[in-house]
């Protein structure tokens, strides 16, 4: 009765146990009782009767490293492959012959080279698996393309990122990376690494930095230049990004606050003799009738005031925090703030809509509340050149207090938009550039937020946050 024992490990595949299973028939079919096939930590395949089976597998087999013959009846043929040891042991109930052990170190090296050939193809599966893992943890996009620009490699985000399903060209319509493609095909094609940073009205004006490399070989005779596949990294820095300004902002402000209130003092002083002078020599002007000195004088006046004007505003930019707050009725404040907008405008080509529901409260200043909405309001009015449609639209969404300003104006740039909260950035001829920044400021004071959108030619809206208290 012939006995057949597999006794093997999950990763061995079902190919290589089926031509050990085959060679070991034909050997057996030579004239042998039990023949053993023995793969260091892989494989263990045993047919026929093999007397003491046990004891060769645990204590001779393993330690077999020449030819060895036991008792006249086992012999034991050893050899070495890439990716372990094997054994070929076979048993005959009488005097083994000699005749065959060539014949049988023939087919144990075929049988070796079987399993090294399975071993590597199993460790490249592995390896790939390992790879698609590890570039799933990252958190960037990664991809390794060739010199057509066709994906080889690549982890989700970067799939994400480019908008592509698996195996695309990186330059398919649907890819972001098709406004790049010039110069990345010619940092390819001369074998230059290449490094942006673009941000993409498709991402949602995200920031991406994209660099592209040539692959280095690990072999010391091939360069940069022989290589013929490229890396990928494409890094979402939109994050990143704000963090670096609101640092930035942070300085700025410090810087402002240490110049105003050095500065303010001394500035202020001669200002104050220049008003005082320019008052004096109005006055005489004025008993001789010189309609030329009273012109110039009221000039010097004029741009005084706007000297004051600017020191005062620089002073409220840098000050600290309003300590005067108390529970506040939202719509109050608005419409004082409307009022006071409106005193010296000219408000017959205006279309005012209010939608103010009565019952919003806040806690907070309320000089420095009703100084944001003058500013908005009045930046309202100046983009619509004094014409046209103002929304003012106030409701209670959830825990927060909702404020949106909505003008029929020409709309804010693109190119404009990120810097319109920024200290002394403005487009008007006679603007100080402080006015949104003061208010971003008192509104982050009471634990608010402003947002904005826009559109050229059509208008912009401004929406306030604040966090609603109960009354």
């Amino acid at each position: 009765m012939r006995i057949t024992e597999d006794i093997q490990r999950p990763d061995v595949s079902k190919e290589l146990v089926e031509i050990i299973s085959n060679s070991l028939e034909e050997i057996f079919y030579l004239g042998f009782d039990g023949v053993v096939f023995y793969v260091e930590d892989i494989v263990l395949k045993v047919i026929g009767n093999f007397p003491k089976l046990h004891f060769y597998v645990e204590e001779v087999i393993p330690n077999t490293n020449s030819v060895s013959i036991y008792f006249d009846r086992y012999l034991l043929i050893p050899v070495k492959g890439d990716t372990g040891k094997g054994v070929l042991a076979v048993y005959k109930h009488g005097k083994l012959d000699k005749s065959n052990l060539k014949y049988l170190k023939l087919y144990v090296n075929y049988l070796m080279a079987y399993v090294d050939k399975l071993n590597y193809k199993n460790q490249s599966k592995n390896f790939k698996n390992l790879l698609n893992k590890t570039l799933e943890s990252l958190g960037v996009g990664i991809a390794i393309i060739n010199e057509e620009g066709i994906i080889e490699i690549e982890n989700s985000v970067f799939r994400e990122l480019l908008k592509l399903n698996e195996s695309e060209d990186i330059f398919k319509p649907s890819s972001i990376l098709t406004i790049l493609e010039k110069e990345i095909r010619k940092a390819i094609k001369n074998k230059q690494k290449f490094e942006t940073t673009c941000s993409f009205k498709d991402l949602d004006y995200k920031s991406l930095n994209i660099r592209i490399f040539p692959m280095v070989s690990s072999q010391k005779d091939e360069n940069i230049e022989s290589s013929d596949k490229y890396i990928i990294l494409i890094e979402d820095i939109t994050k990143k990004e704000e963090i670096e300004a609101q640092v930035l902002q942070t300085e700025k402000l410090a810087i402002i606050g240490k110049l105003t209130a050095g500065i303010s003092h001394d500035i202020r002083n001669p200002l104050a003799v220049i008003s005082q002078a320019t008052f004096n020599i109005k006055r005489e002007a004025n008993k001789i009738d010189n309609q030329k000195i009273i012109k110039y004088s009221e000039r010097i006046e004029k741009n005084v005031n706007r000297a004051t004007e600017i020191i005062e505003k620089l002073l409220n930019f840098s000050k600290q925090a309003s300590k005067r707050k108390e529970v506040l009725n939202l719509k109050s404040i608005i419409e004082e703030s409307l009022d006071l907008a409106l005193i010296e405008t000219d408000s017959h080509n205006l279309m005012i809509y209010k939608y103010l529901d009565p019952d919003v409260y806040i806690f907070g200043d309320k000089n420095a509340l009703i100084q944001v909405f003058v500013n908005l309001i009045l930046n309202a009015l100046e983009s619509m050149s004094y014409k046209g449609t103002l929304i003012i639209d106030l409701k209670k969404e959830g825990h927060y207090a909702v404020v949106r300003i909505q003008d029929s104006g020409k709309g804010i740039p693109p190119r404009i938009r990120e810097h319109i909260f920024e200290p002394f950035f403005t487009t008007k001829e006679n603007g100080t550039g402080l006015g949104l920044a003061i208010s971003k400021n008192i509104i982050e004071d009471h634990n608010g937020t402003i947002t904005f959108q826009s559109e050229e030619g059509k208008g912009t809206t401004f929406e306030i946050k604040f966090l609603s208290v109960e009354v």
